[in-house]
């Protein structure tokens, strides 16, 4: 028939496995050794100092980019934050051009990590609450 569209091939036998591996190496790499270990820290200190820095600085869209590190922070802080937009930006489009069974894979794995992100940001939330202070770090 001419309309008729050709079925997809079947997913790899290894897939369930693919997922696995890439849901654990996000949260491992993305969740706990990225987020967990180095920006959640310094985003939960900085944004701890915001009204204290510039009531300018307290408007919603200033306060993100305060606290994640791109405006008002050191030259070494200011070229890991613009380097790490950078590099999700190009893994996002690098990831478009995946097949699709493969950026349900990453699409997993990102997902874990970015879970793992969510429950490091309450438990630094947390710390912060619980010791009345801010982390010291590279702000």
């Amino acid at each position: 028939l001419p309309f008729k569209t050709p079925s997809p091939p079947p997913p790899p036998k290894y897939l369930p496995i693919a997922y696995a591996l890439t849901s654990l190496w996000f949260l491992y790499y993305e969740s706990y050794k990225g987020f967990h270990l180095k920006f959640i820290p310094v985003y939960t200190s900085r944004s701890s100092t915001l009204p204290s820095t510039s009531p300018l600085l307290s408007l919603p869209p200033l306060n993100v980019l305060y606290s994640g590190g791109w405006i008002r922070s050191t030259k070494r802080r200011k070229i890991l934050s613009y380097g790490v937009s950078a590099a999700v930006g190009i893994a996002i489009a690098v990831s478009k051009r995946m097949p699709m069974v493969w950026r349900g894979c990453l699409d997993a794995g990102v997902t874990a990590g970015l879970g793992g992100a969510v429950v490091s940001l309450w438990w630094w939330w947390g710390k912060g609450v619980k010791d009345g202070q801010g982390w010291e770090g590279d702000m």
